[in-house]
């Protein structure tokens, strides 16, 4: 449904929870925020399907849309940085802290990696 892993899915949630970034409201949880999102990204699907789907309004399909979708403009401060010059440190400590959280395979770590340290 939407083309994330239940881990990964899990972990984001959580994050977003953590950096309070989205907050629970009496009637959706961040689960259910973030799923109406997602769903709207990778489906491209219109809010009014997306209401019907998840049995609330237009008006808060379309709240809770932009609520995610400040905090996602919050998380890509974290995972989009500057450049380091610095080829002794290649992976800033964002890098390091967000691997932490969203753990990535031996084989994508070495591309990531190597391709951080040429740019």
């Amino acid at each position: 449904m939407m083309r994330l892993s239940r881990v990964a899915y899990i972990q984001l949630c959580n994050h977003f929870k953590q950096k309070c970034w989205l907050k629970d409201s009496r009637h959706a949880t961040v689960e259910e925020k973030i799923a109406i999102f997602l769903h709207v990204i990778s489906h491209n699907d219109r809010f009014t399907k997306v209401k019907n789907r998840f049995q609330h309004s237009t008006e808060t399909v379309h709240r809770y849309f932009h609520e995610v979708l400040n905090g996602m403009m919050e998380f890509a401060k974290e995972v989009i940085v500057p450049i380091s010059y610095d080829r002794n440190n290649h992976l800033s400590r964002k890098h390091k802290e967000l691997l932490k959280i969203f753990p990535v395979s031996n084989r994508y770590r070495i591309l990531y990696t190597s391709l951080i340290y040429l740019s």
